[in-house]
C-alpha cells in the first residue's frame, strides 16, 4: 500500500495555519509570516505545497501538496473544500546557491484562479529573487501560476537559499495520492466542489484542524 501522502501534508498544512490563527503571532515567535486575515478573506482557494529545493547554477524543485477552495463564499453554508492532492516539480536556472525545504501557500484571489486548479496540470513560470537563511526561518514574495494570474504566494523556508533564477514548476493532480486518501477514485472538480464525507473527517481529524484554523483566520477579517 502507498503511503498517505495526502495525510502527511495535511498535517504539515494543520500546524503552518496553526500559526496563522495564533491572535498575537509575530515574527518573533513564529517562524512563519502569517497570511493577514484580509488577504484569506478575500480568497477563492489555498494551495500548500512541501517541496525540496537544491542546487547551484541549475536547481531542482520536487514536492507533493494539495488544493483546498472555498465553496459558496460569502453566504452563510460556506465551508471548505475537500483536498485535491497535488505534486509539483521542476528546474531553476540562474545564479543559485544552497538547498531549501519549505512550505507554501498560494492564495487564490479569484474564481478563475480557483478554478484553474480543477484541471490536470498547470505550470508555474517566473524569475525569483529569494532570500532565506535559516535564521529567519520566512520569506514572503509573489506566486506566477500560469493560468492562475491573480494569487499570491507565503513561502516558510527552513534550509538556506539565496538566488536569482528562472524557475519552471509543473502542479499536477496526483490522482494515486486521492484514491489512497479517499479509498476511491475522484477528480479536482468533484473534490473542489463539495464538503469531505464524515467517514473521511472523523478518519483524519487533522483535516478539521486545518480547517479550524483558516475559520479563525477568517474570523479576524
Amino acid at each position: 500500500m502507498r503511503h498517505d501522502v495526502l495525510k502527511d501534508d495535511i498535517i504539515k498544512a494543520a500546524e503552518i495555519t496553526a500559526a496563522w490563527s495564533a491572535a498575537e503571532t509575530s515574527h518573533a515567535h513564529t517562524k512563519v509570516d502569517p497570511v493577514p486575515p484580509k488577504v484569506l478573506a478575500a480568497s477563492h482557494g489555498v494551495v500548500f505545497l512541501h517541496y525540496l529545493k537544491a542546487g547551484a547554477v541549475v536547481s531542482a524543485t520536487i514536492g507533493t501538496g494539495f488544493v483546498i477552495a472555498r465553496i459558496n463564499k460569502g453566504e452563510a453554508n460556506e465551508c471548505w473544500s475537500a483536498p485535491s492532492a497535488l505534486s509539483t516539480g521542476g528546474m531553476g536556472i540562474g545564479f543559485q546557491i544552497g538547498a531549501e525545504k519549505a512550505h507554501n501557500a498560494v492564495i487564490l484571489n479569484t474564481p478563475e484562479a480557483k478554478d484553474s486548479f480543477t484541471h490536470k496540470m498547470k505550470i508555474t513560470l517566473g524569475a525569483t529573487s529569494d532570500l532565506s537563511d535559516g535564521i529567519a526561518n520566512n520569506m514572503r514574495g509573489e506566486s506566477a501560476i500560469l493560468g492562475a494570474h491573480d494569487t499570491s504566494s507565503y513561502t516558510y523556508a527552513g534550509g538556506t537559499w539565496a538566488g536569482i533564477g528562472l524557475d519552471s514548476a509543473a502542479l499536477t493532480t496526483d490522482k494515486s495520492a486521492n484514491k489512497e486518501f479517499y479509498g476511491r477514485e475522484a477528480t479536482p472538480e468533484q473534490l473542489l466542489a463539495s464538503f469531505p464525507d464524515a467517514e473521511i473527517v472523523k478518519k483524519y481529524p487533522q483535516l478539521q484542524n486545518l480547517y479550524a484554523n483558516l475559520d479563525a483566520v477568517l474570523a479576524r477579517a
